[in-house]
């Protein structure tokens, strides 16, 4: 079995469905999964499911898909199967793909494997197991993902400059990451971030201090400027009818 359908039966198994993989349905026909949820001894949900991951980015081809959804002899399996323990119960179907513009093909759910596989490391313990794809899961979760100087090579390897922008600006929405930027010793790494930006050119930057800064901060914030040196210039009386701009802030 491919790794892939592998993850998404343990994401499935962590939704409270039994998985049934490989049903063969005839002439050569296979389907990925049959996930059922069973509960107080019954049969209560039934979901045909089918994973298309590729690692090249390739399209998904959606017809040969809905194709296999549709096809008589997979319909068949499937109904012959469900029998077996409920004779009223049809199913649902379910996609897992890892192309985000794939549009829901009709009755059929998309579901990303990006957010299942996320799911999946998410909930790994550290106990021993022998499965390899779970193993491999728990190595990539506890020895790569939560070591910085690891996930940092990775990163800067195998991640264009798009992508790495956009994990930026997520990693900046964590609560996590305004208490970093608020620790003294990190001050000079947050200061070489803003070396080379927009923010250190003058429209920029006070546009940013407009919008960020309350009245009483953006007062305080002046108070502050004017101590330097750089500023003390904009405070001197420039004739008898000009007024420092430090009268402002006293």
């Amino acid at each position: 079995m491919f790794p892939e359908k592998e993850i998404v039966g343990l994401w499935l198994n962590s939704q409270g469905y039994l998985v049934v993989d490989d049903i063969n349905a005839g002439k050569n026909k296979v389907i990925d999964a049959l996930a059922l949820k069973v509960e107080h001894g019954q049969l209560v949900e039934a979901v045909h499911v089918e994973v298309s991951v590729s690692v090249s980015g390739q399209s998904v081809d959606l017809s040969e898909l809905r194709a296999k959804f549709n096809d008589e002899l997979i319909k068949r399996a499937i109904e012959s199967f469900i029998r077996k323990f409920s004779r009223k119960m049809g199913y649902k179907k379910m996609l897992v793909v890892n192309a985000p513009s794939v549009e829901n093909p009709g009755d059929i759910d998309v579901v990303s494997f990006e957010k299942v596989l996320g799911d999946v490391l998410v909930k790994l313990d550290k106990q021993n197991y022998a499965n390899p794809t779970v193993r491999t899961l728990q190595l990539l979760q506890y020895l790569i993902i939560t070591n910085p100087a690891a996930i940092v090579n990775v990163l800067s390897k195998s991640v264009s400059r798009q992508n790495c922008e956009r994990i930026i600006e997520n990693i900046l929405k964590l609560p996590a990451a305004k208490g970093v930027f608020n620790k003294k010793k990190n001050r000079s790494s947050l200061a070489g971030l803003f070396t080379g930006s927009i923010l250190t050119k003058p429209e920029p930057l006070a546009r940013f201090v407009l919008e960020s800064f309350t009245t009483r901060s953006f007062n305080q914030f002046l108070k502050e400027l004017f101590k330097h040196e750089k500023a003390k210039r904009f405070t001197i009386k420039t004739s008898p009818r000009q007024r420092s701009l430090k009268v402002f802030l006293d």
